[in-house]
């Protein structure tokens, strides 16, 4: 196929792949939205508002900021966020697949690939982002910069994790211009900072189930506010679980001395404690308001996961280098900064208008901490050469 034609056609292959995907998201957005129209029913509402509701339902997954009454919405990340980001990078994914056949059948596999790549991701992403911001007009999401910036990541991610042109871009880069030996190193350290997060993320519930075990009963009071504590436990539960990433980054966050907000005005961690009035949520009870003085040594179980995840097996100590730990230095410091744009936001009105962890001290305390453990590692798999030589 002549190269022009073949990447005229990748747009047309880019819609055929995301299709399925819009749809799936419209009709679960629109199912929402209905069931949200049968609990307000006695308010009488027009059966027009379920699509108002279900695009507020879709720019909020999106990360933008959606009216909720006289408040607004602003979700941390949730199970929706995450779902929306799987269904574009199984567009992308499924767009690169048809790519490779077409070069496969052609006998032009390679040819001008990055090229097609780049036309492939622009492609889709700007068939999401369209869905977006259709969902944010209809919806009257608030176009802030946190919103926008939310979007952007959570369409543009996705797609370039599953079509690879910026990893094939960031790999001639390094290779151009500071040599092979360094693309090596940049290789070796993504698997090291992909190990560092999940370890992180690990750390974290371990953490969490700490601090639930040493406050269960604070914990487990909360329940008997409820008319049904049984049913309460249930539902606050799913909810609690639906929030699961942020929880995760909670655990981290207070730990390290980072902070998380739990209401408006109230900010813990395990080195300064708060007052004021806390959400009816179990996690919210989990974080101490006037820590004791041996909460700071919690710490030590993510800087130990840490640890393991640079030195923990001897294959990975050949990543355990200082061109390695730099490259997973930088990936970490984007990894935290990215991330925490998602952690905060409004789940309600009053207290409730702020929750979740503020992006630079998450990225300075926790970040920079978590950069010192890879370069301690390094240091130590480098002492342990330097004195087997000498032996």
């Amino acid at each position: 196929m002549d190269p022009s034609a073949h990447r005229l056609r990748i747009p047309l292959l880019a819609i055929r792949s995301a299709l399925p995907a819009v749809i799936v998201v419209g009709a679960v957005a629109f199912l929402s939205g209905a069931a949200a129209w049968t609990i307000a029913a006695a308010h009488l509402m027009p059966t027009s508002v379920i699509i108002v509701w279900a695009m507020r339902g879709l720019a909020a997954a999106a990360g933008l900021a959606v009216p909720l009454g006289s408040a607004v919405l602003s979700l941390p990340p949730t199970l929706a966020n995450l779902a929306l980001f799987f269904a574009i990078y199984w567009s992308g994914a499924r767009l690169r697949r048809m790519l490779e056949a077409e070069d496969a059948e052609d006998g032009t596999e390679g040819r001008d690939r990055l090229r097609a790549q780049i036309i492939g991701a622009a492609s889709v992403f700007g068939i999401f982002a369209v869905l977006v911001i259709i969902a944010a007009i209809i919806g009257g999401a608030a176009a802030d910069l946190r919103g926008i910036l939310r979007v952007v990541v959570l369409v543009s991610v996705p797609v370039l994790v599953s079509l690879r042109p910026a990893g094939e871009l960031i790999n001639q880069a390094v290779r151009d211009y500071m040599g092979s030996a360094a693309l090596e190193a940049l290789r070796m350290s993504r698997g090291q900072t992909l190990r560092v997060f999940a370890a992180l993320a690990i750390s974290s519930n371990v953490v969490l189930a700490v601090l639930i075990t040493i406050r269960f009963s604070e914990v487990t009071a909360v329940l008997d506010a409820y008319s049904s504590p049984a049913a309460a436990a249930v539902g606050l539960g799913v909810i609690q679980l639906a929030y699961a990433p942020t929880i995760w980054a909670a655990g981290i966050a207070w730990v390290s001395g980072a902070g998380v907000t739990l209401a408006r005005g109230v900010e813990l961690s395990a080195y300064r404690g708060a007052e004021g009035i806390v959400p009816p949520f179990p996690i919210a009870y989990v974080f101490p308001p006037d820590p004791s003085p041996w909460a700071g040594l919690l710490v030590l179980i993510p800087v130990a996961a840490v640890a393991a995840a640079v030195i923990g097996r001897s294959a990975w100590q050949s990543a355990a280098q200082l061109w390695p730990a730099v490259f997973s230095s930088v990936q970490i410091l984007i990894g935290f900064a990215v991330l925490c744009l998602f952690f905060s936001g409004g789940i309600g009105g009053g207290g409730l208008s702020e929750v979740g962890v503020d992006v630079v001290p998450m990225m300075f305390l926790a970040g920079l901490g978590t950069c010192a453990v890879v370069f301690a590692g390094t240091g130590m798999v480098w002492l342990r050469d330097r004195y087997s030589e000498a032996e």
